[in-house]
C-alpha cells in the first residue's frame, strides 16, 4: 500500500512540475471549452423555440397591440367578423397543412374553392341541394386529379403545374360567370357562412371543427410512427432531390 501510494504522489508530483515548466494549465481552456459548448447549447436551443414558436408570437404581439391601439378592434362584434371572414382561410389552411406535411404544393387551391362554390351555388338557386353538395366535391376532385397526373405521370414541377392550373379555373369561372356573383341562395345555405349560434359565428364553428380533426390525425400519425413532421418532411425533400439527380 505505501509503494503505491508513493507512486501516485511521485506521478502527481511529476504532472504539476510538467505543467509548471510548461507555464500552462489546462483548466481555463477546460472552462473556455465548457462555457463554449453551453453558449452554442443555448443559442441551439433560443433558434428552436424561435423556429416552433416564432409565427405564435408575433401573432400575439400583433394582437395585443392593436387592442391597446385601437378601441374599435377591441370591440367584440369586430373580433366576431375576423373570426367569420378568416374561417374559410383556416380551412384551407389546414388542408394544406396535411398536404406540404408530406411534401405536396397546391397554388391552384383558391381556384378550385371557388369553382366548387360556383358549382354548387348554380345548382342550390335551382333547389338541388344534394347534387349541389356532391357537384362541388365532384369539381374539387376532378381538378385534383389533374394536378396529380400532371405531377406524378407528366412529372411537371407542383408549384408550375398548380399555377397553371390556377390561372386556368380563374379564366373558366370569368367566363362562365360573366365576373358576376349568383344570388337567390336559399337560407338553408347561406346560414353556413353568414349565421351565428350566439355570438359565434357558425363558419368559425366549422373550422374549430375542422381544426380539431386535423390536429387528431397529426396526433395519431405521430403516435403510430417515431418520426415529426418536420423530419418527413425533410425525408421528402432528400427523396425528390435523389430522384432528380437520377
Amino acid at each position: 500500500m505505501s509503494a503505491e501510494a508513493d507512486s501516485e504522489m511521485r506521478g502527481s508530483s511529476s504532472g504539476r512540475d510538467l505543467a509548471d515548466a510548461s507555464g500552462q494549465d489546462s483548466r481555463p481552456q477546460e472552462l473556455a471549452s465548457v462555457a463554449n459548448s453551453r453558449y452554442w447549447k443555448h443559442r441551439g436551443q433560443l433558434s428552436q423555440f424561435v423556429v416552433r414558436y416564432g409565427i405564435s408570437l408575433v401573432f400575439v404581439v400583433l394582437v395585443a397591440s392593436l387592442t391597446v391601439l385601437s378601441p374599435t378592434f377591441r370591440r367584440p362584434e369586430n373580433l366576431w367578423n375576423i373570426l367569420q371572414q378568416n374561417s374559410i382561410i383556416g380551412v384551407v389552411s389546414c388542408g394544406m397543412l396535411l398536404m406540404m406535411i408530406v411534401g405536396g404544393f397546391d397554388l391552384s387551391v383558391g381556384s378550385v374553392g371557388a369553382a366548387s362554390s360556383i358549382v354548387a351555388a348554380l345548382l342550390f338557386v335551382g333547389g338541388w341541394i344534394s347534387l349541389g353538395v356532391v357537384a362541388a366535391l365532384a369539381t374539387g376532385l376532378v381538378v385534383g386529379v389533374v394536378n396529380g397526373l400532371l405531377i406524378t405521370k407528366a412529372r411537371i414541377n407542383p408549384f408550375v403545374a398548380t399555377l397553371g392550373t390556377q390561372v386556368l379555373v380563374q379564366g373558366v369561372l370569368f367566363i362562365a360567370t360573366n365576373a358576376a356573383p349568383i344570388y337567390g341562395l336559399p337560407s338553408s345555405i347561406t346560414v353556413l357562412g353568414l349565421g351565428h349560434l350566439g355570438p359565434v359565428p357558425v363558419p368559425t364553428i366549422i373550422f374549430t371543427a375542422v381544426a380539431l380533426i386535423t390536429w387528431a390525425i397529426l396526433r395519431s400519425r405521430s403516435s403510430a410512427t417515431t418520426s415529426t413532421p418536420l423530419e418527413a418532411i425533410k425525408r421528402q425533400a432528400v427523396s425528390q432531390a435523389c430522384q432528380s439527380i437520377e
